[in-house]
């Protein structure tokens, strides 16, 4: 959603919970959902996802629950619900929700995000685990994301990472569409 500025701080979330059960998933469990990396190869094709909550179509959402929500939705809504009832209006939907990973020396190449809902939604990111050579930029300027912090990204505008550590880079990533007032 576009908003004035880049990021919008959050603070401090529960992450622990989740952050222990994703850091504990193995190869298989990364391996089940590529439907971003096909889709969306030129931006995605270094990273991986496990996603809980996918969303397709437009104007009429298909919202579905994806591989990932086995493994992780009894950690991440909990997450999700705290973020929305300190921060947004309650009752809307949300309708992408997935761990991402880019590996040591990956790169999620410099774009924007231009499905019609990222117009109407929020996008939320909780780095899991990061590292401080983790440069994400945003409308070309370096914005430092905390691990246990919540953020909103203004992915309307031009942004990209490069994973300049020596390990993962874990985010939990999900998108709220508030009610329609």
């Amino acid at each position: 959603m576009k908003f004035d500025g880049r990021v919008r701080e959050l603070g401090y979330v529960n992450f622990e919970p989740l952050r222990d059960v994703v850091l504990r998933f193995d190869e298989s469990v990364w391996a089940l959902n590529k439907v971003r990396q096909q889709r969306f190869k030129n931006v995605h094709s270094q990273t991986e996802s496990v996603v809980m909550i996918f969303c397709d179509g437009w104007p009429k959402l298909r919202v579905s629950k994806e591989a990932g929500w086995s493994h992780m939705a009894e950690y991440a809504l909990p997450l999700i619900e705290d973020i929305i009832t300190k921060h947004y209006a309650t009752g809307g939907r949300v309708i992408r929700a997935m761990a991402a990973k880019i590996p040591p020396g990956g790169v999620i190449k410099r774009h924007f995000d231009n499905h019609p809902t990222f117009s109407i939604g929020h996008r939320i990111h909780v780095p899991l685990q990061t590292h401080p050579k983790v440069a994400f930029e945003v409308d070309d300027a370096l914005v430092n994301m905390e691990e246990g912090c919540g953020y909103e990204l203004n992915n309307l505008l031009m942004h990209q990472v490069k994973n300049n550590s020596d390990r993962d880079r874990i985010h939990f990533i999900f998108d709220y569409i508030p009610p329609r007032l």
